[in-house]
């Protein structure tokens, strides 16, 4: 097979427990969207004692697309060794200020003539964005992208006006936004049975069969900038007025906060109604979330959005903060309800609400769901990056060079989408598509495409002479 002539390195963060999951995913979806003209690889700090998400890389990513380093400054240098087989190199990675640091380091150590090869996109989410060390980090990480990086992304337009100078790379054609995405959750938790995890953090009978309790959720470490302690004060008068609303704080984190806040629960008198279970295994999540009637979230600032997003996901509404993608997702009364940290009887006011017009969460849930699943999910934020790595690189982005001369109609705007879909979602899609008023010519494009997807099938040969006779509406 004759070598691409481009090459796009996804680099997935680490924390020290190893490879986070959300980044395995999403790069695994990039590698599955590689182009007739840009290949796609998949590079990460990798320590055998930290492995983390890394088996979700390895089992969908071949060892030939994958590069690790023990320090990224050793993974910026086996990055760079692709330059000798590649016309042009583009490295995605984060925008923090000690990365890009080693790309000034990286540049000596290359030289010119590799360095003029490489290209540099960096996703920046993260700048101490709740404090006033925004200032000082927004000034070093804008100088540094002034000189290194091609591209800035930044995850929603909040956390783009919040970076200082992002007017300015704006201006010279630096900057777009695509989301982190979210890991969806798949099946319908239809099992009644309680899980283990559950039943040990107490909280079984409140899960019950019979219990009318209304269940606010919050899944969150206890950090500073999420808000637990306003959260308990603000929300106690609603709790009290009803007695049978719960507020659940899920999660794990600073254990000087988590003290505090339990020393506050045990001073408002709510220790029954205020519960603090712990880290909820991973696998457990869509059970409990989809059996709550609503998530909060008091976020002074977000960077992932995994808050907003997950609960949605799950198909329950949200009552949060318009900060960073929750000014996205949350649409007052249709995907939940909005409350500003300035005024805690915005939240008891939303929050009675929602306990008192519990018929109306699941239409706002299933909208939730709607959304987020239409631009969130890993592999619509993937497409989002292929296409901003093919304009980086200044190619034309595509699936293949026959795919030039297909005459698409406007109509089917699907067909890119279908391109990507995983196979195991196929069948749940074709039943979705049948309730459309989709026309004969377009529905049999559909399933030729759906049938490709199905058995993983490249579009080539005389299948996309086939394509190229339905697209044109011949029998």
């Amino acid at each position: 097979m004759q070598r691409k002539s481009n090459a796009a390195v996804f680099i997935g963060m680490t924390y020290p427990w190893g490879l986070i999951r959300h980044f395995a995913l999403l790069g695994v979806e990039l590698y599955k969207r590689a182009t007739l003209n840009m290949d796609v690889y998949y590079a990460s700090i990798y320590r055998d004692a930290d492995r983390g998400a890394w088996g979700v890389v390895h089992s969908e990513i071949p060892e030939s697309k994958i590069i690790r380093g023990t320090t990224f400054a050793e993974l910026l240098d086996r990055i760079s060794s692709l330059c000798a087989t590649y016309e042009k190199v583009l490295i995605h990675c984060g925008g923090g200020w000690g990365q890009m640091v080693e790309f000034i380091r990286l540049r000596k150590r290359v030289g010119k003539h590799i360095w003029r090869k490489i290209r540099i996109v960096v996703t920046t989410h993260s700048f101490n964005n709740g404090t006033w060390k925004r200032i000082p980090t927004c000034l070093v990480q804008l100088f540094l992208y002034l000189s290194f990086a091609d591209m800035v992304v930044f995850p929603c337009s909040w956390i783009k006006g919040k970076f200082i100078g992002s007017g300015l790379l704006s201006l010279l054609g630096k900057t777009s936004v695509v989301p982190l995405g979210c890991e969806g959750f798949h099946g319908s938790f239809s099992n009644n049975e309680v899980p283990d995890s559950i039943k040990a953090a107490g909280m079984e009978t409140l899960f019950g069969k019979d219990t009318d309790s209304f269940k606010f959720i919050y899944l969150a470490a206890f950090r500073r900038g999420k808000m637990h302690e306003w959260l308990v004060s603000a929300i106690a008068p609603a709790l009290e007025k009803h007695e049978n609303a719960y507020l659940l704080l899920c999660g794990v984190g600073d254990g000087e906060i988590i003290q505090r806040v339990r020393g506050l629960i045990e001073k408002l008198d709510l220790e029954e109604r205020i519960l603090l279970p712990g880290q909820i295994p991973r696998e457990d999540v869509p059970w409990l979330l989809s059996r709550c009637d609503s998530a909060i979230v008091p976020s002074r600032s977000e960077t992932f959005g995994h808050c907003f997003l997950e609960p949605m996901f799950a198909g329950i509404p949200v009552l949060g903060t318009h900060v960073g993608i929750g000014m996205n997702v949350i649409q007052d009364n249709i995907t939940g309800r909005s409350f500003n940290l300035s005024s805690a009887s915005s939240l008891v006011e939303s929050a009675e609400w929602m306990i008192e017009n519990r018929s109306s969460l699941r239409q706002m849930g299933n909208a939730a769901k709607e959304l987020v699943e239409a631009k969130y999910t890993h592999a619509k934020v993937a497409t989002q990056l292929i296409s901003l790595y093919a304009k980086v690189l200044n190619i034309e982005e595509t699936q293949g060079a026959e795919h030039e001369e297909c005459k698409v109609d406007p109509e089917i705007g699907l067909i890119r989408y279908l391109m990507g879909l995983p196979s195991n979602e196929c069948a749940e899609f074709r039943s979705q598509v049948k309730m459309k008023n989709y026309d004969s010519r377009v529905w049999r494009v559909v399933e030729f495409l759906l049938s490709c997807r199905e058995r993983s099938a490249p579009i080539e040969g005389d299948e996309v002479k086939t394509l190229d006779s339905l697209l044109r509406g011949e029998k």
